[in-house]
């Protein structure tokens, strides 16, 4: 039993070779493409550049000798002590000038006699955006020692034009403009205090599924909006109602009409069913004999529907 379970036909041995003999070749050419593919090269032709890249290396390499210092043997400790004293002397005496945090490039960071994890957190700090608007806020960048921040804060020059530009205009300071909810775009929305883009965008949902608003008090259904926020907008919202889109109850069918907010399947078919079996429909009154239709939802649904 045992040696039938283990027999392979002459089919089942040519295709476990085949795939012993594909899986050879996959293993060989994974080892052969870094022979054969060359790294792509990057050429960087601007000077300047290139000098602040080194000037930033050879400061990563003082750092890296210093490291490799501390972790001698206790029998070159004196060695080491004599180099530290010699480093620190250095530090002191790096070439200070007045400087701008915002734009002084890695390799005058470096001529500062600011150590290299310090120059990376200046530079990662500044690349997502962050500004330095105080000599303070500097002070408090990750790695920036006091004594080295108490040597280089007399020599912090600020530009207060920059600050100015970055400066957030206050909310308060002027009222919004009243924005008509038919009529609005995501910008304009965006614009009420308090209303970010997904707001903005439910509401605009919201708008197209239904055809428009009718009353004000309709963005409390929207999904997301709060009673604090529609308390705050509310002020500064108008709403045309002339300008809605109606469904023609008499040319719709089933899945025109439960697209609609206010209207599911059921109630949906039951309208078409009653057109169909009249004919034709002519007012909102004869919805009313409709058992899946409460009165909540007829007079909610009154404004979006058309007889003609």
């Amino acid at each position: 039993m045992i040696k039938d379970f283990f027999y392979f036909s002459g089919a089942q041995r040519t295709g476990i070779i085949v795939l012993f003999v594909l899986l050879l070749i996959g293993f060989i050419a994974v080892q052969l493409v870094p022979v054969f593919v060359a790294e792509p090269v990057i050429e960087i032709d601007d000077p300047g550049f290139i000098d602040d890249v080194r000037a930033f290396e050879a400061s990563l390499e003082r750092v890296d000798t210093v490291v490799k210092q501390w972790r001698r043997p206790a029998w070159q400790a004196p060695a080491f002590r004599n180099y530290a004293s010699r480093s620190a002397n250095e530090v002191s005496a790096a070439e200070l000038f007045p400087f701008d945090p915002n734009t002084l490039d890695s390799a005058g960071l470096v001529q500062l006699g600011i150590p290299r994890h310090v120059v990376k957190n200046i530079l990662r700090y500044r690349l997502k955006g962050g500004y330095y608007a105080t000599a303070q806020r500097f002070s408090e960048t990750y790695g920036l020692s006091p004594d080295l921040f108490a040597r280089l804060h007399p020599y912090i020059l600020i530009e207060s034009t920059k600050i100015t530009q970055l400066k957030i205009p206050d909310a308060e300071a002027s009222d919004p403009v009243p924005v008509e909810l038919n009529a609005a775009d995501s910008t304009q929305l965006m614009s009420l205090k308090g209303v970010g883009r997904g707001i903005a965008l439910s509401i605009l949902r919201f708008r197209k599924a239904s055809g428009g608003f009718v009353q004000i008090d309709q963005l409390r259904e929207v999904y997301g909006m709060t009673g604090e926020l529609f308390a705050r907008i509310q002020p500064w919202i108008r709403v045309d109602s002339t300008t809605i889109t109606k469904i023609k109850v008499n040319a719709a069918g089933v899945d025109k009409l439960r697209a609609h907010p206010y209207l599911n399947f059921y109630q949906a078919k039951a309208i078409y069913e009653l057109r169909r079996k009249k004919g034709r429909l002519s007012s909102l009154y004869e919805l009313r004999n409709l058992e899946e239709l409460d009165s909540v939802t007829v007079r909610k649904i009154a404004a979006y529907l058309s007889f003609e």
